[in-house]
């Protein structure tokens, strides 16, 4: 966070997970898209943003995101607001999205992804908030991370504690 107070501005927004929105708002003093009190929907098109392996997508969402919250809008209402006033569905404006063919206003300040180490365990467990991907394509991933776990059918077992 000292390195993101030093580049930053007040005009700034950054994405983050919602557990670090009050203290980049404190500490940095930019504006945040999520936070303890604003975590809901806009919470899945965080997971989205950490998630996607698709830059564009990343880049163009969370520029859409900050547009959103510039209005003091939910991004996922947004999100649907801006799909309906262009006369298409949710899934053709995220093509849009991703594309970087979607109504993005003039911004005067910088947009920041905040990222922590100490979120990369628990990365894998974002899938279950994140909508935009649809269905689960993988095995889910937190059951390699940590040595100790193993699945056998429907059953988790957790050796060592």
């Amino acid at each position: 966070m000292v390195a993101l107070d030093q580049v930053a501005t007040n005009a700034d927004t950054t994405i983050a997970w919602w557990d670090y929105g009050y203290p980049i708002t404190y500490f940095a003093k930019t504006h945040v898209v999520t936070d303890g009190s604003r975590r809901g929907n806009d919470a899945s098109l965080v997971a989205e943003i950490l998630l996607t392996s698709n830059p564009a997508r990343a880049a163009n969402l969370s520029r859409l995101m900050a547009d959103a919250n510039d209005i003091n809008q939910g991004a996922a209402a947004f999100l649907v607001d801006a799909a309906k006033a262009q006369g298409i569905g949710v899934d053709a404006f995220l093509a849009a999205v991703d594309a970087g063919r979607w109504p993005a206003k003039p911004r005067s300040g910088e947009v920041y992804l905040f990222l922590t180490k100490r979120l990369l365990p628990i990365l894998p467990a974002l899938e279950d908030v994140r909508p935009l991907a649809g269905t689960a394509t993988r095995p889910r991933a937190y059951l390699r991370l940590y040595p100790g776990v193993r699945s056998e059918g429907d059953t988790l077992y957790l050796e060592d504690g």
